[in-house]
């Protein structure tokens, strides 16, 4: 992976421009509005994971200016020079890079910065169990890339925040590659990532815990700037936007559309990144799409973000912004009427796509493909929704044959169950989750969850936990997975204990997740309107588990990525 990503160079040959809407008439651009040909860089990774649909336009001819795409791997280095040297005449660049270059008064080119294309991304990733906030960092190593750029400057700007900055060991590595070995290599090692590189180290590293959202972090120190933290930033050569700004105009709407299209339609935008290689795994980019915080912000709201970014990174280090802050200049503020609403046809046609796909997949349920889980993402508008969350104990830390779900009201409780909780979204974005625990108590009762936020609980008779309300901080969809684990406390049931042979009181480690169960979760019995009456066949069936005295498939656990 680590040589594909070194030897990665793709130039997109568009075909000759046809010329679709010509430019209006009613806008003054600077320079000729005829057709031109634009050189764009791009980083592998997340500022071009949402430009798929702009890359098939332009092949397909449905742009007026003829676009030339070239990924870069994740060099923005050598994009920042072949910027300076004239080759591009737009990149895709780390946000305090493009602060860097236009303090850097020995350039060639002059540049602008056109638009934010990531926000906060970063996240802590490790296989410790103890690691569940920062202050579990403390006297620790975190390894990291991004060196000089937004990961060094995020993070350090949060540990000093936080008082933490002599505590913590900040080491770096020149790729993310090294930084998913050293997961691998290293018991209990903690690593700083971006996503996508956070869906890469799962499927490499057992195990494998993101117990800190540095975003979220950042949201919770509640800056009265309101800045929030931004990623990536595209810059344009000034001389080029002097000769052809409405070419640049024309670029950053076609991104806002691509940025939605690929956010309504995760599957092919991710099948897009393998076809223009802007990602190395289109399974992984799947699973990304919805947490790289892609967007395609412009004009004012831009420069309000960046500006507020980029004076907390001069206020911290002002090197980290080439010593000092830019002037109003450096932010391109298009034309007024200039840029377009979202094109209806790409956000209906991505409902309608949507719906085709959930008609194909009920009649192909067969089809690995037909059965991901659905796409599309619903912003978390204030309200109170349906939700799947589920809390269980991993088979090996409990020592049972399954993995017991203290959610499930069905016996044996092997299986996640979907459409089971109640979350509320405020109007900041936080939400909480109201989680019941359903779990019968001749299997076992629940008397503490401890690792949680838990807002609120209720109780039975005998003080035994019937839900739990956990606070999962801001959420951007309803869609969201939110993982964390937990210690629970517990009190094996007459019939556990029968058949598992263990002692009543008990204390295992166990996982909460809200969402990601599409797959692999069933209804309750409630739900279904069935009994949850424990029968002595279903008796006959969890011994046979227990015991290893049934090879029937019923008596198996099916494996299930989710939990995995």
């Amino acid at each position: 992976m680590a040589a594909a990503a070194a030897a990665l160079a793709l130039v997109m040959a568009a075909p000759s421009p046809v010329l679709a809407d010509e430019p209006s008439d009613d806008i003054s651009y600077m320079g000729s509005t005829d057709a031109t040909e634009v050189n764009v860089g791009m980083i592998m990774g997340p500022p071009s994971m949402g430009m798929g649909w702009m890359i098939h336009e332009n092949e397909e001819g449905n742009t007026y200016n003829d676009y030339n795409f070239e990924v870069g791997g994740m060099d923005y280095t050598a994009l920042a020079s072949k910027l300076n040297t004239g080759d591009y005449d737009i990149i895709h660049c780390p946000s305090n890079v493009g602060a860097i270059l236009y303090n850097n008064k020995d350039l060639k080119e002059e540049v602008e910065v056109i638009d934010i294309s990531n926000l906060g991304l970063l996240y802590i990733l490790t296989t410790d169990d103890s690691v569940k906030s920062m202050d579990d960092l403390k006297g620790r190593t975190v390894y990291s890339i991004g060196e000089g750029g937004p990961p060094e400057y995020t993070f350090g700007y949060l540990l000093d925040q936080e008082g933490l900055s002599d505590d913590v060991n900040f080491s770096f590595r020149s790729t993310p590659f090294e930084v998913l070995n050293l997961l691998q290599d290293e018991e209990n090692s903690i690593a700083l990532l971006p996503q996508p590189f956070v869906e890469v180290a799962k499927l490499l590293v057992p195990d494998l815990k993101v117990p800190i959202d540095i975003t979220e972090e950042w949201d919770n120190l509640k800056l009265e700037s309101g800045a929030e933290s931004v990623t990536t930033i595209t810059i344009v050569r000034k001389k080029f936007l002097e000769e052809h700004e409405q070419a640049v105009v024309e670029y950053l709407n076609l991104l806002k559309k691509s940025v939605a299209y690929s956010l309504s339609h995760v599957d092919e935008a991710a099948e897009w990144t393998d076809t223009y290689e802007t990602f190395l795994n289109p399974e992984v980019a799947a699973d990304a799409i919805p947490y790289v915080n892609m967007c395609a912000l412009t004009g004012q709201e831009m420069k309000e973000k960046l500006e507020g970014f980029l004076k907390i990174m001069y206020d911290y280090n002002p090197d980290a912004v080439g010593g000092s802050m830019p002037d109003d200049d450096f932010y391109y503020i298009p034309p007024e009427g200039s840029m377009e609403e979202v094109a209806d046809e790409t956000t209906d046609n991505a409902k309608d796509a949507d719906t085709a796909d959930a008609e194909a997949s009920a009649d192909k349920s067969e089809s690995k493909d037909t059965e991901k889980k659905g796409t599309t993402q619903t912003p978390a508008e204030a309200g109170t929704y349906t939700v799947s969350a589920n809390i269980w104990f991993k088979k090996e830390d409990s020592g049972l044959p399954m993995n017991p779900h203290i959610t499930s009201d069905i016996f044996p409780p092997k299986d996640p169950v979907v459409d089971n909780a109640e979350m509320t979204v405020d109007e900041d974005g936080s939400a909480t989750v109201k989680v019941p625990i359903l779990i019968q108590d001749k299997i076992m009762s629940i008397q503490k969850i401890e690792g949680l936020d838990i807002v609120d609980s209720e109780t039975d008779e005998n003080g035994n936990l019937k839900s739990i309300t956990v606070n999962v901080g801001k959420i951007r969809y309803l869609e969201d997975v939110v993982t964390e684990t937990c210690d629970i406390t517990l009190q094996m049931g007459d019939l556990a204990m029968t058949i598992s042979g263990f002692d009543k009181d008990q204390q295992w480690p166990a996982t909460f997740q809200l969402n990601g169960f599409e797959e692999t979760g069933v209804q309750t019995a409630a739900a279904r309107g069935e009994s949850s009456e424990i029968s002595d066949a279903a008796v006959d069936a969890a011994k046979a588990m227990a015991f290893g005295t049934d090879d029937s498939s019923e008596a198996e656990e099916p494996s299930s990525d989710t939990e995995n």
